[in-house]
C-alpha cells in the first residue's frame, strides 16, 4: 500500500509610541518600529471602527476587509484585530470573507493550539462563513506541514469541499503540498470533470498521480496542462516531465523538440 507521507520522486520539488490610548482596550502596538504600516493610537481607533463596518458589509469584495486587517496588523495592533475578528465571527450579518481573516489571524498568533479550531464547525452550519475558514485553514496548515491537520480537515470537509470549485482545488493543493499523495490522488481522480482547471491545479493532480507511480494518467494531465496558456512558463518542470514521458514512450522526435524547448528557454 503506498505510503500517505512518501517524499515521492527525488526530482519533484514542491511547492507571507508608547502613548496610552485613549479607546478603552486599545492597546499600544508592542514594538511601533516594526510594522511597515504605522498607526498612532488615535488613527488605530479609527481603523478598528472602519474594519467592524467592513465586516458588516455585503457584496463580493474582499479587498478593503484584507486592507483594513493588514494596516491594524503591520502596525502592531494585533489583539485589537483579534478581538474584532472574534466578535465579527459571530453576526449573523458578518461578511463571509471574516471567516477566512478569523482564521488566519488564530493560526498566525502564538494563541493557537495547533489543533483544529472546533469553532469552524459551527460556523459552516452558517454557511459560506464557515466554508470561507475551512478553506483559508487548509491553505495555511498545508503551507506550515501540518499534516495530520490536513488529513483531518479534507476528510471532515470533504462533502462540500467536493462541490465547491475553490474548495477541490484548495483541497488538492494542500494534500498535495504536505506530500499525501495517496489521499490527494484518490481526490482528483475525478479531475477530468473539472475541464477548467487552471495550470496550478493540474501540476498538482499531476505530481500526485506521479507522486503513487501513475505517470501514463499523469502525462495526460500534463499534456492538457501545457495546452493552457503560459503554462509552460509558470510552471517549466511540465515540460520536462512531458519530455521524459515521450522519451520512454518511444516519441523521439517529440521528446526532442521538448527538451530543446527547455534548453531554448533556459
Amino acid at each position: 500500500m503506498q505510503n500517505e507521507t512518501e517524499n515521492g520522486p527525488a526530482t519533484e520539488r514542491e511547492l507571507n509610541p508608547n502613548r496610552p490610548s485613549q479607546r478603552p482596550g486599545l492597546a499600544p502596538p508592542r514594538d511601533p518600529g516594526a510594522g511597515r504600516i504605522s498607526l498612532s493610537p488615535q488613527e488605530a481607533a479609527v481603523a478598528v471602527e472602519r474594519l467592524r463596518e467592513l465586516c458588516r458589509t455585503s457584496g463580493e469584495a474582499v479587498e478593503p476587509l484584507d486592507h483594513a486587517a493588514k494596516a491594524l496588523r503591520d502596525s502592531g495592533y494585533k489583539q485589537d484585530l483579534t478581538h474584532v475578528l472574534r466578535e465579527a465571527i459571530t453576526w449573523p450579518d458578518a461578511h463571509p470573507h471574516v471567516g477566512a481573516l478569523w482564521v488566519r489571524r488564530l493560526v498566525s498568533s502564538n494563541n493557537w493550539d495547533r489543533t483544529y479550531p472546533s469553532a469552524m464547525d459551527e460556523l459552516c452550519r452558517r454557511g459560506e462563513i464557515g466554508h470561507r475558514a475551512v478553506i483559508a485553514f487548509l491553505e495555511v496548515v498545508a503551507a506550515k506541514g501540518r499534516v495530520e491537520l490536513v488529513r483531518r480537515t479534507v476528510q471532515k470537509h470533504g462533502p462540500w469541499l467536493r462541490e465547491n470549485p475553490t474548495g477541490w482545488r484548495v483541497a488538492a493543493q494542500a494534500l498535495v503540498q504536505v506530500r499525501l499523495y495517496g489521499l490527494a490522488s484518490r481526490w482528483t481522480s475525478d479531475w477530468r470533470a473539472h475541464p477548467d482547471l487552471n495550470p496550478g491545479a493540474l501540476y498538482c493532480v499531476a505530481l500526485a498521480l506521479r507522486g503513487v507511480g501513475r505517470e501514463r494518467e499523469a502525462h495526460e494531465v500534463v499534456q492538457l496542462a501545457l495546452s493552457k496558456p503560459f503554462a509552460d512558463q509558470q510552471f517549466p518542470i511540465l515540460k520536462l516531465w512531458c519530455a521524459q514521458e515521450e522519451a520512454l514512450a518511444g516519441n523521439t522526435e517529440s521528446a526532442a523538440a521538448h527538451f530543446n524547448a527547455i534548453n531554448s528557454s533556459g
